[in-house]
């Protein structure tokens, strides 16, 4: 219906926005739902050096966009180094997709 549309999408690099937005003293809550991108912006965050940043992680992983185990694999090694707390949308945790 919408064929030969173009449209102009801004985006972000969440990656650099965080590393230069944020130091190792504040305190981060990321709820990380990015329909995918999740995998680029924590292995991003752990290839920095800087997954440290994040003090609680909310996050749900979209196995149409990757290796969800793997990626948890490094989200939960990093976490430990870093003393990260690691929840996971759930009905204990829903997100906002989950309510509409």
């Amino acid at each position: 219906a919408n064929a030969g549309v173009t449209m102009s999408v801004p985006t972000a690099d969440v990656v650099s926005w965080m590393v230069s937005s944020f130091r190792e003293e504040d305190y981060v809550f990321l709820k990380l739902d990015a329909e995918g991108a999740e995998f680029q912006i924590l292995r991003g965050l752990i290839q920095q050096g800087k997954f440290g940043l994040i003090d609680v992680l909310l996050m749900e992983c979209h196995k149409s966009a990757g290796d969800c185990n793997s990626l948890m694999e490094q989200v939960k090694s990093e976490a430990k180094k870093t003393n990260t707390q690691v929840l996971h949308e759930s009905g204990q945790n829903p997100g906002y997709d989950q309510c509409s």
